[in-house]
């Protein structure tokens, strides 16, 4: 199933987002982002619950929130896969 932008979850598939899926988090894992940079996620292969705060910048060139929620992911997949 691949990712769709709308009002409910998404659910990370092989077809990544840019910006919001890292690539290390491993498929069928579902969140959900907010406004301002926000937004949770959840990875149930690894029993995982995460929630992501942070205050977005704006890339004034590109017109969009600098958003690193995608880093926020592989640091978190990286740490737990490391205790495994």
């Amino acid at each position: 199933m691949p990712n769709e932008s709308g009002y409910g979850f998404g659910i990370i598939s092989d077809d990544r987002w840019r910006m919001f899926d890292g690539s290390l988090p491993p498929n069928g894992g579902f969140g959900h982002s907010g406004l301002g940079g926000t937004a949770f996620w959840v990875d149930p292969l690894n029993d995982l619950i995460a929630i992501y705060f942070s205050v977005c910048g704006l890339d004034e060139e590109r017109v969009e929130h600098i958003w690193q929620f995608d880093l926020f992911q592989n640091l978190v997949t990286a740490a737990v896969a490391d205790k495994a």
